[in-house]
Formats: C-alpha cells, sequence, structure tokens
C-alpha cells in the first residue's frame, strides 16, 4: 500500500487519504495477506515518514485523490522501473475512478477500482496473492488487449464488515483520531467530490458499530480527541441523537469535531451535541448569496447560516465556516451579501476562504467538458489544478 504525498493539500484532504488507504489495509490483512503501508506523506520535519529502500512488494495499492495524484503517479512509474516491479498496479480512490481510460492507457496502473476498495481489493487477491478472475469482480476497468473492460458497478451496504480504521491509524501517530460513521452525502453541491469518492447515495453504518469504534478508541487507546470525516453528521436527526446518546455511556473523557450542513441542524440537536463531547462544528456555507447558492446546488437561505451559526455558539461549540469565491455567477453584490452575513455571524467565528477548484466526477467538471473549458488530458498536465475563472 501506498500512500502518496499531497501536491495540493487543499484539493483532496490527507486525512481521506489515509483513512480510504488504512481501509484497504486491514481488510487485506483480515484475509491473511501480507501487507505494508508505505508512508511518502512527509512528517512534520518535512521528511517522509516511511521511505521505502526498495520495493519488493508482489502487488501495489494507490490511493489517488485530485490533491496527491502527481506524486502517486510519479510512484507509479518509478516502481515500474525497478529490477524487482510489481506484477500488478492498483489505483483507487475519487481520481482515479475519474480517469481510468488515461491511468490504464498510460501503464500507470492495471487496475482502477472506482469506489469500495475495502471490499473489492481483497476480493481480487487470493490467499497468498495470486489473482481471480477480474471480470467477475465490480467496480473495476483493466486493459483487454487494446480494449478497457469496465465491470459492473456495485455499492456495497454493509459498512459494518470494514475493519475499525479510527484505532489503526491512531496507533500509527495520527492525532486526532479519525472516525466515519456514514458514506455518501444526500446533498449534491457542483463543485464536491464526496459522492464521487463514495460512488453516490448515502450509506450507513449502524449506530452500534459506530459506538464500538469510539469506545475502542476511548476506552482502549484513551484517546481525547477524534473527528468525524463525515460530509453532514447531522443530515439524520434521529441517528445523530442515537449516536450522541450512546457516547454519554461510553467511560472516559474526550472531546470531538465534525461537519453539518446549516440546513441539517437546529438548537435542539446542537445543544445535544454539545452536552456529548462536541466542541468544534465545521459549516460549508460557501455564500450567503440565494443566487449563487442554488447555482451550487445549495438548498438553504442567509436566515439558515445565521440561526446554525447562533444556535452552535450558544451550544458551547466552536464554529468555523468555509467561504468559496469565484463560484458561477457570482457578482460584486453576492460577495457584498456574504460579507455582510459574516460580518452578523460575528469575529469569534473561524472563516476559511477557499478558490473554487474543479474536481473530477463534480457536476461542474462535466459542465466543464461539454463546454469546451478544458479536456481531460488537461488534469495531467503538471498539477492539473483548474479554477473556476468566474467567466462562464
Amino acid at each position: 500500500m501506498i500512500i502518496a504525498n499531497n501536491t495540493r493539500p487543499s484539493c483532496g484532504g490527507q486525512q481521506l487519504v489515509r483513512y480510504s488507504a488504512a481501509g484497504v489495509i486491514l481488510a487485506l490483512a483480515k484475509k491473511g495477506l501480507d501487507v505494508r503501508c508505505v508512508d511518502l506523506i512527509p512528517d512534520r520535519g518535512g521528511r517522509p515518514s516511511d521511505m521505502p529502500v526498495k520495493n519488493s512488494a508482489d502487488v501495489c495499492c494507490y490511493a489517488v485523490f485530485f490533491g496527491n495524484k502527481v506524486n502517486a503517479f510519479r510512484h507509479m512509474i518509478g516502481a515500474r522501473r525497478r529490477k524487482k516491479a510489481p506484477r500488478l498496479i492498483i489505483a483507487f480512490g475519487p481520481f482515479a475512478s475519474a480517469f481510468p481510460k488515461e491511468i490504464l492507457s498510460r501503464g500507470l496502473a492495471d487496475i482502477v477500482v472506482s469506489h469500495d476498495p475495502e471490499f473489492v481489493i481483497p476480493a481480487l487477491l487470493q490467499e497468498g496473492g495470486g489473482v481471480i478472475s477480474w471480470g467477475t469482480i465490480p467496480n473495476l476497468s483493466y486493459m483487454q488487449g487494446k480494449k478497457i473492460i469496465h465491470t459492473r458497478k456495485h455499492n456495497f451496504h454493509d459498512l459494518d464488515e470494514i475493519p475499525f480504521i479510527g484505532p489503526h491509524l491512531y496507533s500509527r501517530g495520527h492525532r486526532p483520531a479519525f472516525i466515519m460513521a456514514a458514506r455518501g452525502c444526500r446533498h449534491h453541491c457542483i463543485f464536491c467530490d464526496r459522492n464521487a469518492l463514495w460512488g453516490g447515495g448515502v450509506r450507513n453504518r449502524s449506530v452500534a458499530n459506530v459506538l464500538s469504534e469510539i469506545r475502542e478508541l476511548v476506552e482502549g487507546h484513551h484517546v481525547k480527541a477524534f473527528e468525524f470525516l463525515d460530509e453532514d453528521l447531522a443530515a439524520d436527526h434521529q441517528r445523530l441523537v442515537a449516536i450522541c446518546e450512546g457516547m454519554r455511556r461510553i467511560k472516559g473523557e474526550f472531546y470531538w469535531s465534525c461537519s453539518a450542513c446549516v440546513g441539517s441542524v437546529n438548537q435542539e440537536t446542537l445543544l445535544l451535541m454539545g452536552r456529548c463531547g462536541c466542541r468544534e462544528i465545521y459549516f460549508g456555507v460557501e455564500s450567503a448569496s440565494p443566487q449563487v447558492l442554488r447555482r451550487m446546488g445549495k438548498t438553504y437561505a442567509c436566515k439558515e447560516i445565521i440561526n446554525a451559526v447562533r444556535w452552535a455558539q450558544e451550544a458551547g461549540l466552536k464554529v468555523a465556516v468555509m467561504i468559496m469565491i469565484g463560484t458561477p455567477g457570482e457578482g460584486n453584490l453576492d460577495r457584498e451579501l456574504t460579507l455582510s452575513a459574516l460580518h452578523e455571524i460575528g469575529t469569534e467565528v473561524n472563516v476559511r476562504v477557499n478558490r473554487l477548484v474543479i474536481l473530477p466526477g463534480t457536476a461542474l467538471y462535466r459542465k466543464g467538458l461539454r463546454e469546451g473549458w478544458f479536456s481531460q488530458e488537461s488534469f495531467f498536465e503538471d498539477e492539473g489544478l483548474i479554477f473556476y475563472d468566474g467567466k462562464r
């Protein structure tokens, strides 16, 4: 398993790269295969934490996100050129699944997995590393002669089968601990690639399974802080209440943070979250302009932004809001509306500003391809960083 360093940290979080890779590592180890993680992400001193001296792996797997694709591809090329090259290279992750043709035709990988790699990659490899018929495995792309074969798409729904990832990452020194209660998002923002990562739709782990992982982190590893990586933890109120109430019964002192949509929270649930150890919440606000929000696929209004922030602060939570600039149709009036909303919510809120980047697998990406803003090849040129320029 090769985890390559992000060249663009703001475009594909390192925590998701590691989380996805760790799931595959644990699933393969559970099957009895000998698995080694080569982590090329630098430590705090800027040095790769596990730089390999040589590559002796029979099969190499790469988690390829938009942010780390440059280094991932460089490492793939290097692996091919080594005297003892791997007989099989597998690429997975949102960037890989968006460009199977380009990756395969360049000889970067032998197989591209579109999603659910924790289920798919172990199904590919038999005990001892033997390979079974690829055509019987879902979510694959591979070359057969000069033709690219795409197998059937399938979402695996029993996420409780995946080994607990949070304790594994924490034991390797990652702070805070990371956990995911569900995959996918019920929202369809035009710029977000998370549904491309998870295969679309929302699939939940059972509440009991989520609480068991949290209990292992807190009681078994003495974790004091963890972060939910879910796109919108508050999307299902009944489920969120069950998780919060379950956390209150776990022995030990701990706190946690999460992300949520402003349209998914209410005063009651935020108060409950605060009582159950939530310290910080992140809202992907993006804009306070009704027109811009509508074009981006958002379904809330400025009033809901103000209410969500106020309720969270009243519950004792730190609040961070993400704002996006350079969005479709954004003008001076739209920016003034956003600035006015930020002024109203006050200076205690942590405001993070991002420029709109076009990510493969998103609605904005598909629109750009149709209208000729760029080509698929554009994403393989240097870092392939394409900002929305606001003129289209």
